[in-house]
């Protein structure tokens, strides 16, 4: 009977969060940009349709809707005033965040720069807004939201290239701006995971001319190739945010500015037998094969592809600014001269990246920080939810430790 009471409370509040929270545009089916707030409970079988979540083959590959999709996910979020301190009039800022002080430099006052994820094609300072606000409430933090160009109109490298660009101009003109220098950290989520773990690693490698004290990556992008057990677990699973298809619909974008080879990329038929060589010996080389809750990798199950979007793919997939799985060793030890901590959440397609991405860490013992939250999902760091809340509490304690 109590059960019978609780039901109908429990039915009116998936709908309040689905059709009232989250509309969704007539005509419009890509990938969800909100949460309905069931994905730390809720896990199911991977049979559902592939690429159910996307519109036909015919309609997704019509000119415009990557801009319906970026207007529906973020033209309700709250427009905040930012002080912009640099941009070069092609899509490239560094926006500011203030708090009752405003800019100022002191011993004990903290930058973070912050680069948004949304699979390298959305994002913007206003879906991070009240997030971000959260962390300059202390009084002793600097906030800096970091805008690079999107895919499809500009394609990887662009963004790791920007925001290069844009970090090292922070540290340039910190003088300038008032800030120390010495005290600027990086923090991203889900593609700015990987953004932020590709400019520390670039930073790094100049010696001492970029002190960089720290770099937390949530959630992070770190592998492109065949999926590793999360994906398989969450790839379809309606109450998450990211699904496999979703991340076929936004890597494709990255790579190659067109969904051409979004089928081939969802069905793993995009990893050429060169750059499968030599994913394989870095997964075995470090005994990656075993990563969280007991779920392995299998890399003499996967297959190679000869078709042409394995051969358009190949030089992206061996990138190692695009799969951090294969940077060079050398690269990866750079990481030694900050604090790295990364970030994962249970119910996401991601989680076993960054077992990936850990466990190469710690085989080359580069000293890291790996935070596991189980009751949370992909984008809940920047949710006003519960999940969030939590996720977001350990990256301030993270931040707040000496």
């Amino acid at each position: 009977m109590q059960f019978l009471a609780v039901f109908p409370i429990a039915l009116g509040y998936l709908f309040y969060r689905v059709f009232y929270l989250n509309p969704v545009p007539p005509g419009l089916q890509l990938p969800n940009c909100h949460v309905y707030g069931l994905a730390p409970f809720l896990k199911i079988s991977n049979d559902l349709t592939p690429l159910s979540w996307l519109e036909t083959a015919e309609e997704k590959r019509k000119p415009g809707k990557v801009g319906q999709y970026r207007d529906w996910c973020f033209e309700n979020k709250p427009r905040v005033p930012l002080g912009v301190l640099y941009s070069d009039g092609q899509g490239r800022e560094i926006l500011e965040y203030k708090d009752k002080t405003g800019l100022v430099s002191s011993d004990t006052k903290r930058t973070l720069v912050f680069i948004h994820g949304g699979g390298f094609v959305i994002g913007s300072p206003e879906h991070y807004s009240g997030i971000l606000r959260e962390f300059v409430e202390d009084g002793q933090t600097n906030m800096l939201f970091v805008r690079y160009r999107l895919a499809p109109e500009h394609v990887f490298p662009s963004a790791v290239d920007d925001c290069v660009f844009l970090v090292r101009w922070v540290f340039d003109n910190s003088a300038s701006l008032g800030i120390d220098k010495k005290n600027i950290i990086l923090l991203g989520d889900s593609a700015g995971g990987n953004l932020v773990l590709n400019v520390a690693i670039h930073l790094l490698e100049q010696n001492d001319k970029y002190p960089l004290k720290g770099v937390h990556s949530v959630y992070p992008v770190v592998n492109v190739m065949h999926d590793v057990p999360s994906i398989i677990d969450y790839r379809s699973d309606p109450a998450g945010v990211l699904h496999k298809d979703e991340m076929s619909w936004f890597m494709v974008y990255y790579f190659l500015g067109d969904l051409s080879c979004i089928e081939d990329y969802y069905n793993n038929n995009h990893v050429s037998a060169k750059a499968l060589k030599q994913y394989s010996e870095v997964i075995k080389k470090h005994n990656l094969t075993e990563l969280a809750n007991g779920a392995n990798l299998h890399p003499e199950n996967w297959n190679a592809s000869s078709g042409v979007c394995a051969e358009k793919l190949e030089a992206k997939l061996l990138d190692g600014r695009a799969n951090l799985v294969l940077t060079s060793e050398e690269q990866l030890r750079s990481l030694e001269k900050t604090k790295v901590v990364v970030y994962t959440c249970e119910t996401d397609v991601l989680r076993d990246d960054a077992y990936l991405f850990t466990g190469l860490l710690t085989s080359l013992r580069v000293p890291h920080i790996h935070v596991y939250e189980k009751n949370c999902y992909h984008s809940a760091f920047a949710e006003n939810n519960y999940p969030g809340g939590l996720l977001r509490e350990k990256i301030h304690a993270e931040l707040n430790k000496k």
